[in-house]
């Protein structure tokens, strides 16, 4: 079995709020759904076959029954050609969960009566594809559905309404500090090419995990040190930005602060963990740890944090982060600057963790 990178790693699933409860949205069968891990997968998928692909979203199925005696499975995704006809069915699996022969076997049975030509297996970090003949035959990327892979990829998106849709940003940003958030959003957590995870964190002093896609950024001083960061709207008026440094599974220290109407960070506060017995974490990153009880207040004039700032803001100084467009992003230099933005955020974050 022939697995690789997800083409649709770089993609996240809606998100809507119902009665304050953060949700998945399913733009297909337009419906909130709760929280799961399969479900995030497959909505993940989706987004990146509306959004890239040239199958149109009219020839894409969620959960069709297979008619079999044998099975009452449901298939995930299933695209068909232009005539109709299957094209390639989609098995999506939790991140958690290793694509192996097991995985295999269960999306070759639904295709007993499915037929469709080519098969995708997903845990949304990786693929493995399939062509059906006379038995399954694992091809690389080179060799996918032509319907499937795009010309001219256009997954940074710097509209503003891609990052709201996906809980990123609140919808009620002002325009302007919306197009500027969502230019930013777009340099770190798409271009820099860093790696991103779906972290569930027990953040100090709040009620419900901080759940959302984090950036995992290295530590340079401190090679046993990862960084976890992320922009998460918390209500339908409000975001945060949070950073976590976490080391050899334990969670060492959290920063948090609130996400003005103009775009500026507010209300930093900063939580070192001075607890030597935390648990550590059943997943190997971030989740389980405990969290201290109170934070550490930190001035107006600390150097970290108007560090923090002037970077913040020094993103839009990048003239290729204005009214960006899917050539002029896709050129070296944009990612060279996005690369470095990334790196020099890291830094900054490990000094306010690790060193205030």
């Amino acid at each position: 079995m022939k697995i690789s990178r997800s083409i649709a790693s770089r993609h996240y699933p809606r998100i809507v709020f119902r009665n304050g409860e953060r949700m998945l949205w399913n733009p297909l069968k337009r419906q909130a759904l709760r929280f799961r891990p399969e479900e995030r997968i497959r909505l993940q998928v989706l987004d990146y076959l509306i959004l890239e692909s040239s199958i149109p979203s009219a020839r894409i199925a969620v959960e069709s029954p297979v008619p079999s005696r044998f099975s009452r499975g449901r298939t995930d995704l299933l695209c068909y050609d232009s005539q109709f006809q299957p094209l390639l069915l989609i098995e999506c699996k939790a991140d958690t969960v290793r694509l192996g022969p097991r995985a295999a076997t269960q999306s070759a049975v639904y295709n007993r009566f499915v037929k469709a030509p080519c098969l995708m297996l997903t845990n949304g970090l990786e693929d493995a594809f399939f062509h059906v003949a006379n038995q399954l035959e694992a091809i690389d990327k080179s060799d996918y559905p032509a319907e499937f892979v795009p010309d001219d990829p256009d997954w940074h998106s710097a509209d503003p309404d891609y990052w709201m849709e996906r809980g990123f940003l609140p919808p009620g940003l002002p325009a302007t500090a919306a197009t500027a958030l969502a230019h930013r959003l777009a340099l770190l957590f798409h271009l820099s090419q860093e790696t991103r995870s779906w972290l569930s964190i027990p953040f100090p002093g709040r009620q419900m995990p901080l759940t959302h896609h984090h950036l995992l950024l290295s530590a340079a001083g401190h090679p046993d040190t990862l960084i976890a960061v992320t922009f998460c709207a918390v209500t339908p008026e409000t975001a945060v930005f949070s950073a976590v440094a976490n080391r050899k599974k334990r969670n060492i220290a959290y920063f948090c602060c609130s996400l003005g109407k103009d775009g500026t960070f507010r209300d930093p506060q900063l939580f070192p963990e001075k607890n030597d017995d935390i648990p550590e974490s059943g997943s190997g990153m971030m989740d389980d740890s405990l969290a201290p009880a109170l934070p550490s207040t930190l001035p107006s004039g600390d150097s970290n944090l108007m560090d923090l700032n002037d970077f913040w803001l020094s993103l839009d100084d990048d003239p290729v982060s204005r009214d960006m467009d899917p050539i002029t992003v896709q050129t070296g230099l944009t990612t060279e600057r996005a690369v470095r933005s990334a790196r020099r955020l890291a830094r900054i974050l490990e000094r306010l963790l690790l060193e205030t």
